[in-house]
């Protein structure tokens, strides 16, 4: 999969375009969280120790993200993207 930075705009016609479904994953914080989030958005954590690798080595596992039940939805193909973001960064992965 092919993993690219975009902008908030970008990922706003992600999110809106109707033929493709986006899983979208929010990495902040819990209690950012729960505050508020995108609708539709999975809470997902994200340890540090990740975020350094994929910025040195631009690899993350959605493997190590993801809760199970969504981990099944996306074997089942019901997602064609996804977009993850952290504290107003977006990043998307598309297959």
């Amino acid at each position: 999969m092919e993993v690219e930075r975009i902008s908030a705009s970008r990922f706003v016609q992600y999110v809106e375009e109707s033929s493709t479904k986006t899983l979208i994953l929010d990495c902040r914080p819990f209690l950012a969280f729960n505050k508020g989030h995108i609708r539709g958005a999975v809470h997902s954590f994200c340890p540090s120790i990740l975020k350094r690798r994929f910025a040195k080595k631009g690899l993350l596992i959605l493997e190590h993200l993801l809760p199970q039940e969504v981990r099944k939805r996306l074997k089942c193909g019901e997602f064609s993207r996804a977009a993850l973001y952290d504290n107003g960064e977006v990043m998307h992965e598309s297959s």
